[in-house]
């Protein structure tokens, strides 16, 4: 088993030596793995550019269950044809979760699932709702009044 250093922070992608985790994917290097003194993620998330200008090329691993919640502090491993993810603190509790790169799955604790990147947000329906309705009301208290103003001002000019 051989850890997997931190090698830096882009944005909120954490480089390993071989994988690159972000709250969204998880790469490995298709080939050897350099080392980054200064490096760059290009926007389509597929490359790293070293230092020296080599380009790396990443190899994107689908997952096809849940993954771990992101933390910049995640340290990694690499076993056989497993990734080992330990994640210091998920609400208050450290974490092991591992990665199947065969079967594309992550097992482990705490697992958020789809493109939720916030647990326990939602919005809040009724306060939109109820917004909403009170917006139509002033709306139509606004026009009913301009209406009796402009029916006075008509019968006061006819007199």
């Amino acid at each position: 088993m051989s850890t997997l250093h931190p090698e830096g922070t882009v944005g909120n992608a954490s480089l390993f030596q071989g994988v690159a985790y972000t709250s969204r994917r998880l790469f490995t290097l298709s080939g050897t793995f350099r080392d980054f003194d200064m490096f760059n993620v290009f926007t389509n998330s597929t490359s790293l550019l070293t230092s020296a200008h080599e380009l790396v090329t990443l190899k994107q691993i689908t997952s096809t269950s849940g993954s771990p919640p992101f933390n910049a502090a995640i340290a990694m491993a690499a076993l056989n044809k497993q990734i080992i993810a330990y994640t210091p603190s998920v609400k208050g509790v450290p974490t092991f979760s591992s990665f199947d790169t065969t079967t594309g799955t992550w097992s482990g604790p705490g697992l958020m699932t789809g493109e939720d990147t916030t647990p326990g947000f939602s919005v809040p329906l009724a306060t939109i709702i109820g917004g909403a309705v009170r917006a139509l009301v002033l709306i139509t208290l606004v026009v009913l009044l301009i209406i009796r103003h402009r029916r006075r001002r008509q019968a006061q000019q006819k007199s």
